[in-house]
């Protein structure tokens, strides 16, 4: 095995919320399509949102209040190690205001990659094919043999 003696560098442009959302819908519904059980089981990864639904749910229950304290507590030091000692980022502590948004957001792609089996990439429409296939619609889809 050999590695380049060349670095990667992947620049961004800046992108507008439905295009970062559209992206992120796509990638879930071809991890889902990829491995769907597994995706599915994915969901406990949620704790956020699941602790917050079960503090509205049980009306600000001491017992939820704990659940849903201890869970975001859990989290936002998870995140605020991962930043500061992993990354190296002094900067780690003033962003953990973007959790839960960042959080919502996530559940809300993974539950959306339930609702559908269409993507669009670069423009185009596709449907998604066992093991995670993109078949561009209105194009006939390859067949065994063709591949």
């Amino acid at each position: 095995m050999f590695l380049s003696d060349y670095p990667v560098a992947c620049v961004l442009g800046r992108s507008r919320f439905n295009e970062v959302f559209e992206r992120l819908v796509r990638w879930t519904r071809t991890n889902r399509a990829s491995r769907p059980i597994g995706y599915l089981l994915s969901g406990i990864s949620h704790g956020t949102i699941f602790s917050l639904l079960l503090l509205v749910l049980d009306r600000f229950s001491h017992l939820a209040l704990v659940a849903a304290t201890v869970t975001i507590g859990i989290r936002a030091a998870a995140a605020y190690v991962v930043g500061r000692f992993v990354l190296n980022s002094r900067r780690a502590a003033t962003h953990l205001w973007l959790l839960l948004p960042g959080d919502m957001l996530s559940f809300a792609t993974w539950a959306l990659s339930f609702a559908g089996r269409q993507v669009r990439w670069r423009g185009t429409r596709y449907r998604i094919a066992a093991g995670g296939r993109l078949v561009e619609l209105g194009g006939a889809e390859p067949s065994v043999k063709s591949r």
